[in-house]
C-alpha cells in the first residue's frame, strides 16, 4: 500500500488506467501516479485550475480547465497530444463517444470536438452555461445546462432531438441505464 501526498488541493474524480492514477489541481497541474507504486510518473502544468475530472479512452486522457482549455495527454507519458481553447470555463468532465469529445462549457455551448486533432466538429448552444458533464448512448449525447434544461442532441451533428425543462439549474450529470 502506498499514499500520495498531492502538492496542490484537488477538487475532481482520478482517472485510472492499468497503469496510472491521473488527477487534476487546482494550480492546474495534471499529475500521472503509478498504481503499483505511488511514484509519481509525470507532471503537466496547464493555464488554468482543473476542476473537471479527468477522463481516460484507450490511450488519451482529456481534461478541461478553467480558462477554458481542453487537453489530451498521453496518459503513458503525459505529452501533450492537443489543446483547443473553448471561450469558457469547464468544470466538469468531458464524454469521449467514437471520435468524438464532448464537452460543456461556460459559453452555453456544449462541444464536439475531434479526439484525434481537438478540431471543433459541431456546438450546440444552450441559453446559459454548461457546467454538468454529458453522458452519451447510441448516438445521443444528454446534457443539463444552468437554463433548467436537459437537451438530447445527435452526435452526428449537434441537432437537438428533444429537450426537458426542470424545475432548477443542472449541474449534475444524466445517469443512463439500460431500459
Amino acid at each position: 500500500r502506498w499514499s500520495f501526498d498531492a502538492p496542490e488541493r484537488i477538487e475532481s474524480a482520478a482517472a485510472l488506467s492499468q497503469e496510472l492514477v491521473c488527477f487534476g489541481t487546482l494550480s492546474g497541474s495534471v499529475h500521472g501516479v503509478d498504481v503499483a507504486s505511488g511514484e509519481q510518473r509525470w507532471k503537466v502544468a496547464l493555464d488554468g485550475p482543473v476542476r473537471s475530472s479527468c477522463v481516460i479512452e484507450g490511450d488519451g486522457l482529456y481534461v478541461g480547465t478553467r480558462a477554458g482549455e481542453m487537453v489530451r495527454l498521453d496518459v503513458a507519458t503525459g505529452k501533450e497530444a492537443w489543446k483547443r481553447t473553448l471561450p469558457g470555463e469547464i468544470s466538469a468532465a468531458a464524454a469521449v463517444y467514437e471520435d468524438l469529445v464532448l464537452v460543456g462549457c461556460w459559453d452555453a455551448g456544449i462541444h464536439a470536438l475531434s479526439a484525434a486533432d481537438g478540431s471543433e466538429v459541431w456546438v450546440f448552444k444552450a441559453q446559459a452555461p454548461v457546467s454538468s458533464s454529458p453522458a452519451v448512448a447510441e448516438g445521443t449525447v444528454y446534457c443539463g445546462t444552468d437554463d433548467h434544461g436537459l437537451y438530447a442532441l445527435s452526435t452526428r451533428d449537434g441537432e437537438l432531438i428533444w429537450r426537458a425543462d426542470l424545475k432548477g439549474q443542472v449541474r449534475s450529470s444524466a445517469a443512463l441505464t439500460e431500459e
